[in-house]
């Protein structure tokens, strides 16, 4: 036998011996998973990637956690059904990928074939929570890729049927083959998601919860369908999906403070009571389409793209309007929808609603933006009830205020009318509407007696006025104390005024426990209005043993504070849940 012909037994030997160790060494790389989870099991991220080779089931009972950064990876048609508790909660910069296993970009050719295939939607099937023992279950900070596989379900990437307490936060939910998200005859709460590339974003059916703060767009037909449901759809971006916005059909949840632009038609209608309001439509091909002739729906309040209204039947060049939608009064404004508000880092990152009854006579506009210099916010008509969402952005050294400034129009173009300061101050007022033991009203009377010696004492004097360091011209400001709610800083130091604090606190309460946190109220002169700017903090620490012990735990708690175990929620929608225009 020749030289040559030895040495090409021996490369050819080494390149098959080359083959089956990288076949081996990938699959030790791989962690396969199929059949029933009868016990508790974590997966973790170091074991990633799991593959899915058979469908799995999690019992009633039993959970499955899922750590940060973990991969889960699944082959043609395969599913997660979830009878049990599943907790799969990634964070910002290590989510939880579920996806198909052709999908290289996640943990890595799982596949072995290189670039051979390429993920597509419906590749594997979905997450499928099922009945009361997925209560509790939880997908936030995770990606949803390529799922909806199959047909006999509607081809849903995430599918909840039945029972309650299903979370679905801060995900990425793209590129399914039907449904994005799911939910039938069930609860389930999907907030701040983004959901795109579907055919459809999100299809509520015969239940109700709430879908909140998700962006839903470029979606081949439906944005949002919901069917014979009482759900909330509240400050979604719901933008460029082809056939329409929202479908409701036989609904009569509500519809607000959304932002419904570039879609086919912004909401379509039929047999609905659903309430409209409070919602950005514009730029639509049409405004809102209500096809059943016995059911008006009510679309007040909305912003139609033009200060003159809506075009269709209505009087103006916005996005129109069709017959049996009642669509007087609109805003003549854009809708403020979001502020970005922060707090400290270590506080709680979730979100939490503060519905606010304002109560101010004389105030005719209101303005509520993330920094005093109201850059980005628009004025709006005043209403008595505002409900704004909080939100903690990881990491973040700052407060979280809102700025709300309440104004009233007086005087000529030279401002040769002057106001009434007292009448301006004394009867402005603000209480948690989640809290009923003294109306709106009764409180500003009574805010009046023990606040208003301190703004008469600081009535604007040319020593007290100092130029405005905002970016609104011709502009002066005069601070002036507020109401103070009690919070704890890192350093212990109070976020307060020390006199005013036993208003809230003392065994004097006038005022009950309703009042809610004015940094400081100031007066803004310009030559046209007076204006009230009131700057609401929230500090939240994580337990309300590390609040002081001088300051009285129930108030606090009545003030929104709660222990680590019940979550608060403070994200950054900005809403009118009623009001008059």
């Amino acid at each position: 036998m020749s030289k040559t012909k030895i040495s090409f037994k021996i490369t050819r030997a080494i390149f098959y011996l080359f083959l089956v160790l990288f076949n081996y060494s990938f699959l030790l790389a791989n962690t396969y998973v199929s059949g029933t989870i009868s016990v508790n099991t974590i997966w973790t991220a170091g074991n990633s990637p799991y593959i899915v080779n058979g469908n799995i089931t999690l019992n009633s009972g039993v959970k499955l956690d899922i750590e940060p950064g973990a991969v889960i990876k699944f082959g043609a048609g395969m599913q997660l059904n979830i009878n049990g508790k599943l907790t799969a909660v990634g964070t910002e910069e290590e989510k939880i990928i579920f996806t198909s296993w052709k999908d290289d970009s996640a943990g890595g050719d799982s596949n072995g074939d290189g670039s051979a295939s390429v993920p597509a939607a419906g590749d594997w099937d979905k997450i499928y929570f099922y009945g009361g023992g997925a209560a509790g279950s939880v997908l936030e900070n995770c990606e949803v890729r390529y799922g909806g596989s199959d047909t006999s379900w509607g081809e849903v990437a995430i599918d909840r049927v039945g029972g309650e307490g299903v979370r679905i936060e801060n995900c990425e939910i793209t590129d399914s083959k039907n449904y994005g998200i799911r939910e039938y005859a069930s609860v389930v709460e999907i907030l701040g998601n983004r959901i795109e590339r579907a055919v459809h974003g999100i299809a509520a059916e015969y239940g109700s919860g709430e879908i909140k703060g998700n962006e839903i767009r470029n979606n081949a037909v439906w944005g949002i369908i919901a069917t014979i449901t009482g759900v909330k759809i509240r400050g979604n971006t719901i933008i460029e999906n082809i056939a329409g916005g929202i479908i409701s059909q036989g609904s009569s949840g509500e519809v607000k403070n959304n932002d419904i632009k570039n879609n086919g038609v912004g909401i379509y209608c039929s047999n609905t009571t659903s309430e409209i309001n409070f919602n950005n439509i514009a730029e639509n091909t049409e405004g809102v389409k209500n096809v059943t002739s016995d059911k008006i729906v009510n679309a007040r309040y909305n912003w139609w793209g033009t200060a003159d209204g809506p075009s269709g039947v209505g009087p103006g060049s916005g996005d129109s309007v069709s017959d049996y939608v009642d669509y007087e009064p609109w805003s003549d404004k854009s809708h403020l929808l979001y502020a970005n508000f922060a707090v400290k880092e270590g506080y709680f990152t979730n979100q939490q609603d503060i519905t606010l009854l304002l109560y101010c006579i004389g105030a005719d506009e209101f303005i509520v933006a993330e920094n005093p210099d109201f850059t980005d916010a628009l004025w709006q008509a005043f209403v008595p009830e505002k409900t704004f969402s909080l939100s903690a952005a990881e990491g973040a050294h700052t407060l979280c205020p809102i700025h709300l400034m309440l104004r009233q129009w007086f005087g000529d173009e030279n401002g040769a009318k002057m106001a009434n300061i007292n009448k301006i101050l004394s009867n402005c007022a603000i209480q948690r509407a989640e809290q009923h033991s003294m109306s709106a009203k009764r409180q500003a009377d009574n805010l009046r007696y023990h606040v208003l010696s301190f703004f008469r004492r600081l009535k604007p004097a040319a020593t007290s006025i100092k130029p405005a360091t905002t970016k609104q011209e011709n502009i002066l400001v005069a601070n002036y104390i507020g109401i103070q709610n009690t919070g704890k800083s890192e350093t212990g130091n109070f976020y307060g005024d020390e006199v005013l604090r036993t208003i809230i606190t003392g065994r004097d309460k006038p005022c009950g426990y309703e009042i809610v946190q004015a940094g400081h109220w100031d007066l803004h002169i310009d030559s046209l209005m007076w204006a009230v700017e009131i700057v609401i903090s929230y500090i939240f620490r994580d337990q309300l043993f590390e609040l002081p012990e001088a300051v009285n735990r129930n108030s606090i708690e009545k003030f929104g504070f709660k222990r680590k175990e019940e979550p608060l929620y403070f994200s950054i929608e900005e809403r009118i849940a009623r009001g008059t225009a």
